[in-house]
C-alpha cells in the first residue's frame, strides 16, 4: 500500500527505481538482496526474490545491494557475493541520493564496483535514489 502512495504521489520507492533501470521485459528476474524493504517491493512487481544464497547451483539475475556509505566491507560482500549472480547478470548498489549528491561520492560508488570486479558500471540518479549498477562476467 505504501508503494501505491508512493506511487500515486511520484515518490519513487527503491524497487520501482530499480525496476525502472533493469527495463521492461516479459519475464521478470530472479533477484538476491538481505533488504527486506526492497525485496517485498519487487515481489509485488512480479520478481522472484531470495533473501539469503539461492540453492546449489542456481544462481540469480540480478544482486541488489542497498548501502548508506562506501566502505571496505561492503566491497568485501559484493566480492562474496557476486558468484551468486549468473554471468551477464546485474548488480545494483541502491542508496539515497542524500549520502551521495556530491560528484565525488558518485565516483567512489563506480569505483567500488570497478573494484569489486564488475563490468559496465553506470549510475542513475532520480526521485533521491542513486543506482550504480554494472554486470558480470
Amino acid at each position: 500500500m505504501l508503494q501505491s502512495i508512493a506511487s500515486a504521489l511520484g515518490i519513487a520507492t527503491e524497487s520501482s527505481a530499480i525496476d525502472r533501470w533493469l527495463g521492461k521485459s516479459a519475464q521478470k528476474r530472479s533477484v538476491l538482496t538481505r533488504d527486506e524493504a526492497v525485496g517485498r517491493g519487487l515481489e509485488r512487481l512480479g520478481y522472484e526474490v531470495f533473501y539469503e544464497a539461492p540453492a546449489a547451483g542456481h544462481k540469480v539475475d540480478v544482486l541488489v545491494v542497498t548501502a548508506t556509505a562506501v566502505d571496505p566491507a561492503l566491497c568485501q560482500r559484493l566480492r562474496e557475493e557476486m558468484h551468486l549472480v549468473r554471468g551477464g547478470g546485474h548488480i545494483i548498489v541502491s542508496c539515497t541520493a542524500l549520502f551521495s549528491r556530491r560528484a565525488s561520492a558518485r565516483s567512489r560508488w563506480s569505483a567500488l564496483l570497478l573494484h569489486a570486479g564488475i563490468h559496465d558500471v553506470r549510475q542513475d540518479a532520480s526521485s533521491g535514489i542513486l543506482l550504480t549498477a554494472g554486470t558480470t562476467q
